[in-house]
């Protein structure tokens, strides 16, 4: 028993070395950063009484008048103005959305100081060489298909696409369904929030304690976003292209889940890691002792 201890301790030892190996690793001596004047060359240092005599035939005056001039010879970067003010190109192609010919639209692009326009080929294209930096008000349209009208800023160079759909609408119904029914301290109303090119609807739909609502409306042709938001629950959001056809669309609201996080730092606090090193070395240095207790004894 007293051999088994003995090796117990030794095995500790062992341990407690390989523990503070990498802190030795990091040892470094002063004379490992240490430079004496001598590795330094005398020439390192030199500065010729020439030298310095050059220096104080330089009035203050002087170098100043230098500085200035050097100051102006530095004329901004053409480069670096055209990236901050353009001209920039803007472009990017018009699409009908029942038709294979999408010749015919219009896109204008108007500011207080400019204004661009241009009418699409058979494919669609369009491209503004020359638009200078800016704020425009940006409106496409085509007889008979819905309009685009935006706000645009011009800063860089741009390429968009636009769809265009055949003047109409269609009844768009939205059902809302909870995952789970709500607890204490969440929400009891669902908002809703449908956003196009032509505008926004927004409606709020009381639960009334129930875990479904519904909402049914008349929505113009074109790319729509249904977002739903209910406090307690993630957020959904949805994509409905409205043509000439009514469309019925499902959504699912899912609890939001914020996790214990206090009791999961608890728990980690209290796990012994083994690559920790320190703490496994003290238990082994402890059931060492308690043999060797029991030796003597």
């Amino acid at each position: 028993m007293h051999r088994f201890a003995y090796l117990v301790v030794v095995a500790s030892l062992f341990a407690s070395s390989l523990a503070f190996a990498d802190m030795g690793d990091m040892d470094m001596s002063v004379s490992d950063m240490d430079m004496s004047v001598s590795d330094m060359g005398a020439n390192d240092m030199d500065m010729s009484i020439g030298d310095m005599a050059d220096m104080s035939d330089m009035a203050p005056s002087d170098m100043a008048t230098d500085m200035v001039a050097d100051l102006g010879d530095m004329a901004p970067d053409a480069d670096m103005a055209d990236m901050n003010n353009g001209p920039f190109v803007f472009e990017g192609v018009i699409e009908l959305r029942d038709q294979p010919d999408w010749s015919g639209s219009l896109i204008a692009l108007t500011s207080d100081t400019d204004a661009f326009a241009a009418t699409t080929g058979a494919n669609g294209l369009f491209r503004f060489e020359a638009v200078p930096a800016g704020t425009y008000q940006l409106e496409v349209s085509q007889t008979g298909y819905t309009s685009v009208s935006e706000e645009l800023v011009i800063s860089r160079e741009l390429t968009r696409r636009f769809v265009l759909y055949p003047e109409g609408s269609a009844t768009v119904t939205l059902q809302i369904e909870l995952a789970e029914a709500p607890a204490e301290g969440d929400g009891d109303t669902v908002e809703i929030s449908l956003t196009s090119e032509r505008g926004q609807v927004t409606e709020s739909l009381p639960l009334a304690g129930g875990t479904v609502v519904e909402w049914s409306g008349e929505l113009e042709t074109g790319s729509w976003t249904a977002d739903v938001e209910l406090d307690g629950f993630l957020p959904a959001s949805y994509a409905i292209t409205v043509e000439d056809e009514d469309i019925d669309v499902n959504m699912t609201l899912f609890k939001f889940q914020t996790g214990d996080v206090t009791t999961r730092e608890e728990c980690a606090c209290r796990t012994i890691n083994a690559d920790a090193g320190v703490p496994f070395v003290g238990l082994l240095l402890l059931i060492g002792g308690m043999f060797v207790r029991r030796r003597r004894a």
